[in-house]
């Protein structure tokens, strides 16, 4: 009887394939929705996503230069930081002496904090095998 089932479920695509689709599906959904948080990508409002170009604008303006509007450098030596949170820092202080807003989100994402996460997490996935 439970050929029967089973060659019924098959043709239905209920079958073990079936279920293996699901499973890999909601481990996919898992990880699209892990990233969207990351970089931000969930739904925001139209007032949000201006300010986020704004803070890209003003990143890609100064990115190749080692000084802020305060006259800082963003590297500092001998220090334990990643080079990303480095930047983040100055360019947090260049953001908040200019008056432009910001939220986290955009600043780790201009700045590589978010890519540096990624990275730290995937190799961890790596070591946890």
């Amino acid at each position: 009887m439970s050929g029967a089932v089973s060659f019924v479920l098959g043709l239905l695509g209920f079958g073990a394939a079936g279920g293996v689709s699901a499973v890999q599906g909601v481990s996919q959904r898992k990880k699209e929705a892990e990233q969207a948080e990351i970089y931000g990508d969930n739904n925001v409002d139209a007032e949000t996503r201006k300010m986020r170009k704004r803070v890209e604008e003003e990143w890609w303006q100064i990115c190749s230069w080692s000084h802020n509007c305060l006259g800082e450098c963003w590297y500092i030596p001998g220090s334990h930081m990643s080079t990303a949170m480095m930047r983040k820092r100055w360019f947090r202080r260049h953001l908040e002496a200019k008056g432009i807003p910001y939220d986290d989100v955009v600043l780790n994402n201009v700045t590589g904090v978010s890519f540096e996460r990624l990275q730290q997490k995937m190799l961890n996935d790596v070591r946890h095998r």
